[in-house]
């Protein structure tokens, strides 16, 4: 469902770039530096894990400016920021060299990266990202978490006490952002079981990231293991209640219980923290449908339309399920039933008449010559008198004729 990466947890230190980008075989190569400054709490092993990620910020920066101007996708020009926002899970880095050294006269750890996209799998991601409401979200989400850990590590230097202990808990948040990773992509992968494992690796270090909870949720959901799913989902919204992923995977596995009502409710919290999430009212219009709301169903449809137009190329299906809505199909009449009358012995125009007034019709006339019996009386019908038809049904009749004369 939802696509989630690397929590790129920057410095915001001073930068600094070596060598000029490489593009070779679809690859993006590039050696990026980061730095961050040790002493007063900070060790050299955070230090190393902060600049490496500074490293990486800045590779993600320096990408979106580069293949901003190189990949075009169906309807738009790729934007450096989208680059950025949609990169950071599949940049792979290998750390070339980390040194320590005085910067500004105080004691820094500087690590040079390489770093490498592969420009096709980023293109069918980009792709991907405008037809899935879902995943562009828990993206965007990600990114607003980014910078909130990027303002926290920035905010270090300024502490004044306990900066030790901030320092550990930024260092353990790294590591559980590189399990966090790791867990998505064994997700991806369909390898479920490896997907709990590292989430659970990452929960270890550190609990307090709401979106490790909403993943594992997932994977217990496409596990069929409703009562984890839920459980993850609830933990995520207890430590974030403004994540909106979180509140739909809720809606989801309501809809999934047949619980429509609590879909919905699920469904409106999604939208008054992102009215502008398609997707969430094309899954709340069929929700609304389920329980016989026709026009909240409408609405909601047309409102998806308004912001979707035809990119998802459903646009007149929807159309026509609207109409349809609109312009039910007149309810057909509860048929009527007839009583059969007793024809028997009965001239075959008087049992004609005797079938109209009772609602029914005549239908084959058979004749036959039985010289017991009275000559132009009905001696058979094809439904038993008593018997119920629908109005307007035909019944046989078998009439008693004299023979023809042969002449002789």
């Amino acid at each position: 469902m939802m696509k989630c990466f690397l929590l790129a947890i920057l410095t915001c230190l001073s930068v600094s770039v070596t060598q000029d980008i490489v593009f070779k075989d679809r690859v993006v190569t590039m050696k990026c530096t980061g730095i961050s400054f040790m002493g007063s709490g900070i060790t050299i092993d955070d230090a190393k894990k902060f600049a490496v990620n500074d490293a990486k910020r800045n590779a993600l920066e320096r990408a979106g400016t580069y293949l901003a101007s190189r990949i075009i996708l169906k309807d738009h020009t790729v934007t450096e920021d989208e680059i950025e926002t949609y990169t950071a899970g599949i940049l792979k880095t290998e750390i070339v060299s980390a040194v320590n050294k005085l910067v500004e006269g105080t004691f820094a750890v500087e690590v040079v990266i390489e770093a490498k996209i592969d420009t096709k799998f980023l293109e069918d991601r980009l792709n991907r990202v405008p037809n899935d409401a879902q995943l562009r979200k828990m993206l965007e989400e990600q990114k607003k978490l980014n910078d909130k850990l990027t303002k926290e590590i920035s905010d270090l230097r300024k502490t004044k006490t306990g900066k030790a202990e901030r320092s550990r808990d930024i260092a353990r948040s790294l590591e559980a952002a590189d399990w966090f990773d790791k867990g998505f992509k064994s997700q991806e992968a369909g390898k479920y079981i490896d997907a709990l494992v590292h989430y659970g690796k990452a929960i270890q270090l550190d609990p307090e990231i709401a979106q490790i909870y909403n993943n594992r949720g997932l994977v217990y959901y496409f596990m069929d293991d409703f009562a984890n799913a839920e459980s993850n989902f609830d933990k995520a919204l207890e430590l974030d209640p403004g994540l909106a992923m979180a509140y739909n995977n809720k809606a989801v596995l309501s809809y999934e219980r047949r619980d429509f009502t609590g879909a919905i409710a699920y469904f409106n919290q999604v939208l008054s923290l992102d009215p502008k999430l398609e997707q969430t009212y094309f899954n709340r219009a069929f929700a609304y449908h389920k329980i016989g709301s026709s026009e909240l169903c409408i609405k909601d449809l047309e409102e998806y339309l308004r912001l979707a137009g035809n990119k998802n190329g459903d646009e007149n299906r929807i159309k026509n399920f609207i109409k349809d809505l609109k312009e039910p199909k007149p309810v057909e009449a509860e048929p009527v039933y007839c009583k059969v009358p007793d024809l028997y012995y009965l001239s075959p125009c008087t049992a004609e008449k005797k079938l109209k007034e009772a609602g029914l019709m005549l239908g084959v006339t058979y004749r036959i010559t039985d010289i017991d019996k009275g000559f132009d009386r009905v001696i058979g019908q094809s439904v038993p008198a008593g018997n119920e038809l629908e109005a307007g049904s035909a019944v046989d009749i078998t009439v008693n004729v004299e023979a023809e004369d042969e002449g002789w």
